[in-house]
């Protein structure tokens, strides 16, 4: 499957989202989904090893976009904000 580009152009002075995508096994658009992520001026910043996914960081004006492209093009992604995760819940005080 082929996709038409369609956004380029440069974010200039704009904030980005840090993006965790997870796409399904046998996903067969990994390349174009990497294609319209650049497209959008996005950075791939990791790649999962656990599971299948990768960190996004995207231009905010684009992340609505993004999410768009998802549901049109039926990708089944799980795209949720980036964030830190602990082991034990949270930064707390252990007793010893």
């Amino acid at each position: 499957m082929r996709f038409a580009p369609i956004f380029i152009g440069t974010a200039l002075a704009s904030s980005l989202s840090s993006l965790m995508v997870i796409y399904p096994d046998s996903f067969q658009y990994y390349n174009d989904l990497v294609n319209v992520a650049h497209e959008l001026d996005g950075t791939i910043t990791h790649e999962y090893t656990l599971f299948n996914g990768f960190s996004l960081d995207l231009p905010e004006e684009f992340v609505a976009k993004f999410k768009e492209m998802n549901q049109h093009f039926n990708w089944g992604l799980e795209i949720e904000e980036d964030q830190e995760v602990h082991a034990l819940g949270g930064l707390k005080e252990h007793a010893v």
